[in-house]
């Protein structure tokens, strides 16, 4: 079939133009957008660059958003291999280990929660070491002091014990001892000890009523002072408590 439209003085469209035209979309399956003065088909969507970006990333692809993936869970130091673009078993596993760690469901797919995680885990980070002070500090020791590197108390304070106690973790982990806690220190530290893991030893503080508040996985200043209490009560060290061997 064949559709002739008549010319159009400007600013107006004919009614028998208009017919035409409408007949013309309607057979093509094109819908309508109409202004005062226009009569146009609307073109075939495209997907926008924001819709390709919640394609999941899983086992078997490649390409530039693997690659990115692979160096991001390098910074957080949960993937050793080389970055080639490939989503292999090894890349598979990195992500299941950071998703473990952060308290996501674990299946090794990179969905929008953990590309959100790993996007937070990859700011900038400010590394510290010897002399520092403050919260990071309190559960960098608190760490330690569970995994068994540190013995003594938590006193805030990066001494040179404290020093020794990360170079000795840094060396179970295969990291360089350089006792300083950078970016791969620090999510290595976190991963030793699974969210998970965390919530078990607030139950089991909470059932030994040495522990009233949440139970969120967070090695809170609340939970340390539960820690220190069993440990006086039972004569154990904080590795048993975190491991419910009392």
């Amino acid at each position: 079939m064949v559709f002739r439209f008549s010319a159009v003085p400007q600013g107006c469209i004919p009614v028998r133009s208009l017919i035409q035209w409408s007949l013309a979309t309607t057979l093509l399956g094109l819908p309508l957008v109409t202004t005062p003065n226009v009569v146009i088909a609307n073109p075939i969507e495209q997907p926008s660059i924001s819709d390709t970006t919640k394609q999941l990333l899983k086992r078997g692809q490649r390409g530039s958003a693997v690659q990115s993936l692979q160096q991001k869970l390098k910074q957080v130091g949960a993937f050793n291999g080389p970055v080639t673009g490939f989503f292999g078993p090894q890349t598979e596993a990195a992500v299941r280990q950071f998703q473990r760690s952060q308290g996501l469901p674990v299946d090794g797919i990179v969905g929008p929660r953990t590309l959100n995680a790993l996007n937070a885990a990859t700011t900038s980070f400010q590394p510290f070491k010897q002399g520092a002070t403050g919260e990071r500090v309190r559960e960098m020791q608190f760490r330690l002091l569970l995994l068994g590197h540190l013995n003594g108390s938590i006193t805030n304070n990066f001494d040179n014990t404290t020093k020794q106690a990360l170079m000795a973790f840094q060396r179970s982990r295969g990291i360089e001892p350089d006792g300083v806690v950078g970016r791969g220190t620090w999510t290595s530290l976190q991963n030793a000890i699974s969210t998970a893991q965390i919530q078990t030893m607030q139950r089991r503080l909470q059932e030994a009523e040495f522990y009233t508040g949440a139970v969120d996985g967070r090695l809170t200043v609340s939970t340390q002072r539960a820690v220190q209490t069993a440990q006086e009560v039972y004569g154990v060290s904080a590795g048993d408590i975190l491991r419910g061997s009392y």
